[in-house]
């Protein structure tokens, strides 16, 4: 009981990170090849994670001390084939003609053995038929090289950090976890059979995705600017000639032609050369198009990106330099001036954050710098009926 509390209670502590790990990757994958994101489809893969962990975590857990495991002289291997039959006459008075041995025999460790190894891999063939779309051949291959890995980690004393195996690498184990994960192959008709099949899950995801979701859109300017920043920073690394910090500050007019150079180059130049795209909205699969759902020409690019990376975006390094140039011109008229510039700054920020906290909730139909630009963001993703054509 307690390596079974504990080998959950350490998943459930891993859980999270790994699931933050791949939260990203996992909605970019998504995204690209359905347009959208299920919550019944993350919450099977995440469960699915969640078992593998426990799983793992009852295999190698309780973790002995690394002396102690020195110390030990005891088989590292059990190859003979069905030695828990034996194992089960030894250690349990169980006999199939006196149904009297069974509720006790039940109850033994031996017995218990064999149906925990078992039971382990049940959920493993129900994923793998339900889920992955597995074949029977393929089940039994998948739960055996799960449990070939599982037994393999025993055997090599987690991979080294021990001196040598700190439990037994059983044959028996092998036999019986492959018997479970087919077993799950087979009662999984039976389990699921209220829940949507994997082409309805697709068909849904195919519907959702050929609308365009404020967090789709976010997720590919997210892209577009790691990529930016990648680039920024290889060239900061390699060439010492810029810095990043100072580009985003707009901290000399040197700066400014950098930032302003790669906005027009990325944000206008190269989706119109493209045809709408940016490489974050082709990974995402959406596109940018004018009012008749067509290409844009350059000046509704240059309106559009212009609105926002031009003015709105950079609002507070524009308010730092001008707090910059009033420390250095102090005279009545240029502080005036000066704080009109902020003051205006600030009450458009204001309007503009405001527009797009509204419309995050429709879905981007009331952006501002659309709106101006005559464009929208549309996607590119086919319906489920015309990808099955």
């Amino acid at each position: 009981m307690y390596s079974l509390n504990a080998s959950i209670s350490a998943a459930i502590i891993i859980f999270p990170m790994i699931a933050f790990i791949i939260t990203i990757p996992y909605l970019i994958w998504h995204y690209h090849k359905y347009g959208s994101v299920l919550l019944f489809r993350a919450v099977i893969l995440y469960s699915f994670i969640l078992y593998l962990l426990c799983a793992f975590f009852l295999v190698i857990l309780p973790l002995p001390s690394i002396a102690e495991v020195a110390r030990l002289h005891k088989p590292s291997m059990q190859l003979i084939p069905f030695q828990f039959v034996s194992d089960i006459e030894m250690y349990t008075e169980f006999s199939v003609w006196t149904p009297s041995t069974y509720w006790d025999s039940f109850f033994n460790g031996a017995f218990l053995q064999v149906v925990f190894n078992i039971l382990m891999f049940i959920p493993f063939g129900i994923y793998l038929r339900y889920y992955y779309q597995k074949n029977f051949l393929e089940c039994f291959l998948l739960s055996l090289s799960l449990s070939l890995f599982f037994e393999i980690t025993q055997l090599t004393g987690l991979y080294g950090i021990y001196p040598r195996a700190y439990r037994l690498f059983d044959v028996d184990d092998l036999m019986l976890n492959t018997v479970g994960g087919l077993l799950g192959f087979i009662i999984e008709p039976v389990l699921v059979f209220l829940l949507p099949t994997k082409d309805k899950l697709n068909e849904l995801s195919y519907e959702k995705g050929m609308k365009v979701t404020t967090f789709r859109r976010m997720m590919g300017t997210g892209i577009d600017w790691f990529f930016i920043f990648t680039v920024l920073f290889l060239i900061e690394y390699f060439t010492k000639q810029i810095k990043i910090i100072n580009i985003m500050l707009l901290a000399s007019w040197k700066d400014a032609v950098i930032y302003f150079a790669i906005i027009m180059l990325y944000f206008m130049v190269l989706p119109y050369l493209l045809g709408g795209y940016t490489l974050g909205k082709r990974i995402v699969n959406i596109k940018v198009v004018n009012k008749k759902m067509k290409k844009p020409v350059f000046i509704q690019y240059f309106v559009r990106y212009g609105i926002l990376y031009g003015i709105f975006i950079p609002v507070i390094p524009y308010i730092y330099q001008i707090l910059i140039l009033l420390e250095n011109n102090r005279n009545t008229i240029n502080t005036y001036i000066g704080f009109g510039l902020i003051a205006v700054l600030l009450i458009g920020s204001i309007f503009f954050g405001l527009f797009a906290f509204l419309s995050f909730f429709t879905n981007g139909k009331l952006f501002l710098y659309e709106k101006l630009s005559s464009t929208s963001v549309i996607s590119v993703i086919q319906a489920f009926e015309e990808r099955e054509r």
